[in-house]
């Protein structure tokens, strides 16, 4: 989504005005129309940049294997099966859920095929999604989060947090993601 918005930024600002400046002739015949292209294309390029923009905004955070995936407009796989809850896509940031297992064999073979068969990961089904709650079961990756700090700074950062609240509700959970070429 970040290539799209660094590519077409550059578009929009560079393209538009160095066309402006290779076709400004004063008092050239159609330079109305030829300036009028030009917004065009820087307009609809905008639209195009906020469009994809829109499409790819992350809309949940799954909390599957341990760790939140995070999933985007276009990644979410939604059938008859998915909660209505799960259906509509949040505008304000993404809403946290849990993917769940299904327990008996003949789901779990459902599940399997329907992994295989939509190329999509289990996290992408909007029909395993229930709304996340922090449990003891799903704390069971807690790490003690002073071993990850490098720095001073972010040691003093992380102390800073144990003074405001309770250190026994800190927790650190891996955010994970797909870098799409």
């Amino acid at each position: 989504t970040w290539r799209v918005v660094k590519i077409l930024i550059p578009v929009d600002i560079i393209l538009g005005p160095l066309l402006t400046l290779v076709l400004f002739k004063q008092g050239k015949p159609g330079l109305k129309f030829d300036l009028s292209v030009i917004a065009s294309v820087q307009i609809m390029a905008l639209l195009y940049a906020g469009y994809t923009v829109f499409s790819e905004r992350p809309v949940f955070l799954a909390f599957i294997d341990g760790g939140f995936r995070v999933v985007s407009t276009s990644e979410v796989e939604v059938s008859k099966e998915t909660d209505a809850q799960f259906v509509t896509r949040s505008l304000t940031g993404p809403v946290p859920v849990s993917v769940h297992l299904p327990v008996k064999p003949e789901e779990m073979r459902k599940m399997m095929d329907l992994v295989v068969t939509t190329g999509k990961e289990l996290h992408n089904h909007a029909r395993y999604y229930s709304p996340f709650k922090l449990t003891e079961h799903n704390l069971k990756t807690k790490l003690e989060i002073m071993k990850l700090a490098e720095s001073a700074a972010e040691k003093q950062k992380i102390e800073s947090l144990k003074e405001k609240n309770n250190a026994g509700q800190l927790a650190y959970y891996p955010f994970m993601g797909i870098l799409k070429m």
